[in-house]
C-alpha cells in the first residue's frame, strides 16, 4: 500500500497485514505535519517517481 501518512496509511497497510510504502510528497517528511516513523517502512521516497525503483527491485527479488 502506498500512502503519505503513517498514522492512517500505515495503519491500515499494518491491519491489512500489508507492506507500506510512504512517499513524502504529502504531510510526512521533514516539516510536515507527520514525521517518518521509527522504525521506517520497508519502502520511502521522495514521491512516487522515486518509489517505482525499489517497489519494481523488490518484486524482482
Amino acid at each position: 500500500m502506498v500512502g503519505d501518512r503513517p498514522s492512517t496509511d500505515g495503519a491500515l497497510a499494518a491491519a491489512l497485514g500489508w507492506p507500506f510504502a510512504l512517499v513524502l510528497s504529502g504531510v510526512a517528511g521533514p516539516g510536515g505535519e507527520e514525521q517518518v516513523p521509527d522504525p521506517a517502512p520497508p519502502f520511502v521516497a521522495d514521491d512516487l517517481a522515486g518509489l517505482c525503483p525499489q517497489l519494481i527491485r523488490a518484486a524482482a527479488g
